[in-house]
């Protein structure tokens, strides 16, 4: 029988049909999953970036607050929902939405314990201490739909690290230029290019971790030189010397890496406190969290010839008054008497300052110890504490001191506020004028009254140049009367003991191996056989006077002979263009020093003198037994001249007005015997302390000079860093601080927090 096969031929081509639907289906499906699983990937890497931008924005506002002086405050959202309903936050770890690429991105920070760390061994500022304080920032963003495309964390900590745990600290060109030999055992940093010389026959050496964020280099900045030598200690603490190539050469970093290991290494920029936080401004830090401010008014008379008073006055401005007793009386006075001769050749310069009157310095002069005494006798009308000198809000006391020579009885009215008053010098970014703050009696820093407190520590600001005379915080232990301090002004100047002194004018030359010694005087004497000399003003000097031309080479013959005439005019002190005639008599042959010396005058009448008439005696300090011209014990941050411009690089060394380098940080006004020009040999100036310098000077801007155009002979410098700075409970009041960040981990997380 035939068999019908149509219908077995239907069902095949119906399964295949089902076969072939099922595959369009399945590819259809699959094609469309694709799709969206693209679209979705897409849309999760594009929510990963806006939530990762968001995170680095709100770690950047969380850092900001963290600079200077602040500290973040508020409350993180719940982690159960956060940024959900009321569970928002507050301050600045509330919930913060804005929005990124098209997206919603909500974040928020959550804080954890600050605690006082040392910086890790190996770390960037290793073995610093540091206030730490961990933070966790969220960020999540939102896609069209409403649904989160991604959530990240990232989690960091904030390092506030204090400026004075430097050795040497540089918002700036740093040149260690000509140092003569110097031992600094602390860290060193600089923001701009960092330069190490030590000059013929000398050596610098630094057992700290020294970084730079742009270049190193072995040599000056001013010329294409290199000199002395440079140690610098490794890792292991062993020193290794940086030596010169040919002339001024940049260090490469594989040589710092091999050579120093982390010890010499350049760095990122770091963020420090602006010469804006020391300003007279109601914004401003140490203007707002001072303890004490005084202001010199100029009340009467123009600012050069004027009367001024010293007023107390609060934060707005206002007077104080009602403030009594001796030891206010005697703790603040002015003067208008000290020669600033290196800011005088500025001043009495025809095509600088060109205002001969302002060569002398107005000063608000501080006696340390009745200051005190005043403050701690008038504490409540003063707005202190009731612990008076000794409060510890902010680790010691804050004193504030500045000037204002603008018109009416108002005090700094529109200073205040961030202006300059239109009549005024005072103020104002780079306005020069011959204002300053001297400090007096300050071997101690204690109170007149011996039954008051001791201060915890001691700040001293001001907008303006400082003076400080004598030694300062002498001590070397608290036992001995050290307590943390600093000074911080526009230009340091310092003043040794003898400046208080009458003393015999007296030179001394150096010259073929033999020494020779004279009285030195204006008055020929009807006895004895003179060298005459003149004082010599060199041509285009702007009327500076100076003495060290006495060792100009075209005039060193003189020192073979007993008499040599050097016939050079200079002018009297009572007047321009004349002649003043100094007489020289040798000691070998003339030896009473009453018959034959001009005796200079005690305190700043021997500003106006040579530098014979300035030699620094040493002396011995009572509690220390520290031999020196002068002691001081403190932190310093001021303002420092910089080599032409900062970054730059100089083939001659007169193109530019030179800085003088990190060791002319603070200004010398006396013979100190360096050059071998003073009878008394060289003599100490014994400091300890860290040295910070955030810009140039604002208002002291006289040109630093070497050669026969000095203003002084220099000491030998015995620094060191103050190694009780590592301790942060022997920081000064107000240390300011740098931040820097050092991320932990950062996470994309796939549920929500």
């Amino acid at each position: 029988m035939k068999q019908s096969t149509g219908g077995f031929a239907l069902i095949v081509a119906l399964s295949l049909v089902v076969v072939l639907a099922i595959v369009l289906v399945t590819y259809s499906t699959l094609t469309v999953g694709n799709v969206r699983t693209s679209a979705s990937s897409g849309n999760a890497t594009a929510g990963f970036y806006a939530a990762e931008a968001a995170l680095n924005a709100r770690a950047e506002q969380v850092r900001q607050k963290f600079k200077g002086f602040q500290a973040p405050t508020g409350a993180s959202p719940t982690s159960v929902l956060p940024c959900k309903g009321t569970n928002l936050g507050t301050g600045d770890y509330a919930c913060q939405n804005a929005t990124v690429g098209g997206r919603l991105v909500t974040s928020y920070a959550s804080v954890g314990t600050t605690q006082s760390i040392t910086i890790p061994q190996g770390e960037d500022f290793e073995f610093l201490n540091a206030q730490e304080t961990p933070t966790t920032v969220y960020g999540q963003a939102t896609g069209t739909s409403g649904n989160p495309e991604a959530i990240a964390s990232l989690v960091f900590r904030s390092r506030l690290v204090p400026l004075f745990q430097f050795a040497v600290f540089f918002d700036k060109d740093l040149e260690f230029t000509n140092t003569a030999t110097l031992d600094l055992s602390g860290p060193v940093h600089t923001n701009g290019n960092l330069f190490l010389d030590s000059g013929n026959g000398s050596a610098l050496s630094i057992n700290g971790q020294t970084t730079a964020s742009k270049g190193v280099y072995r040599g000056w900045k001013h010329d294409n030189g290199c000199t002395g030598t440079v140690n610098i200690a490794d890792d292991g603490g062993t020193a290794r010397t940086l030596s010169c190539g040919s002339g001024r050469t940049q260090v490469a970093a594989a040589t710092m890496k091999s050579t120093f290991g982390n010890q010499l290494k350049t760095l990122p920029v770091l963020d420090v406190p602006t010469v804006a936080d020391m300003q007279p401004r109601s914004t401003a830090q140490y203007w707002q969290k001072a303890d004490a401010r005084v202001v010199l008014k100029l009340t009467s008379g123009s600012s050069s010839a004027g009367v001024w008073t010293p007023n107390f006055v609060r934060v707005d401005g206002t007077k104080i008054t009602g403030t009594a007793g001796v030891s206010c009386t005697t703790a603040l006075t002015s003067s208008q008497t000290f020669r600033d001769n290196r800011e005088a050749q500025y001043w009495e310069d025809t095509t600088k300052g060109n205002v001969a009157s302002r060569a002398k310095k107005v000063t608000l002069d501080i006696d340390v110890p009745n200051l005190l005494a005043c403050m701690q006798a008038n504490r409540t009308g003063l707005g202190l504490n009731s612990s008076g000198i000794a409060e510890t809000t902010e680790g010691g006391l804050v004193l504030y001191l500045t000037f204002d020579d603008s018109s009416g009885s108002s005090i700094l009215n529109s200073v205040l506020s961030g202006g300059t008053a239109s009549d005024s010098i005072s103020q104002g970014s780079g306005t020069p004028n011959n204002y300053a703050v001297r400090l007096r009696n300050g071997s101690t820093l204690r109170s007149a009254t011996s039954s008051d407190p001791v201060p915890a520590g001691l700040t001293v600001v001001t907008d303006q140049a400082m003076i400080v005379e004598g030694d300062f915080n002498a001590g070397n232990t608290r036992a001995q009367g050290w307590i943390p301090a600093s000074l911080i002004a526009d230009s340091i100047n310092v003043l040794s003991n003898a400046w208080k002194s009458t003393q015999n004018c007296q030179y001394q030359v150096v010259f073929n191996g033999t020494t020779r010694k004279y009285w030195m005087t204006q008055t020929q004497k009807s006895t004895g056989t003179p060298t005459t000399w003149a004082w010599y003003k060199p041509p285009g000097s702007g009327g500076q006077w100076m003495d060290y031309s006495l060792l100009n080479s075209s005039q060193r013959t003189y020192a073979s002979s007993l008499q040599t005439n050097l016939p050079v005019s200079m002018p009297l002190l009572t007047g321009t263009g004349a002649t003043q005639q100094w007489y020289a008599y040798s000691t070998a042959t003339h030896s009473s020093a009453s018959t034959y010396a001009d005796v200079s005058p005690a305190g700043d009448g021997k500003s106006a003198l040579p530098l014979w008439c300035r030699n620094v005696v040493a002396s011995t300090n009572s509690t220390t037994s520290v031999t020196a011209g002068s002691i001081v014990h403190a932190a310093v941050l001021a303002g420092t001249a910089t080599t032409g411009d900062e970054g730059g690089l100089y083939p001659d060394p007169t193109l530019p007005a030179q800085s003088g380098g990190v060791h002319n940080m603070m200004r010398f006004s006396e013979d100190w015997g360096a050059n071998s020009t003073n009878p008394n040999g060289t003599v100490d100036y014994a400091y300890t302390g860290s040295l910070v310098s955030l810009n140039q000077p604002l208002h002291a801007i006289g040109d630093f000079k070497l050669g026969d155009y000095r203003f002084y002979n220099p000491p030998r410098r015995v620094w060191t860093f103050e190694a009780q700075f590592r301790d942060a409970a022997n920081l000064p009041p107000l240390t300011p601080r740098f931040v820097y960040l050092k991320q932990d981990n950062f996470t994309r997380q796939f549920e929500q927090p």
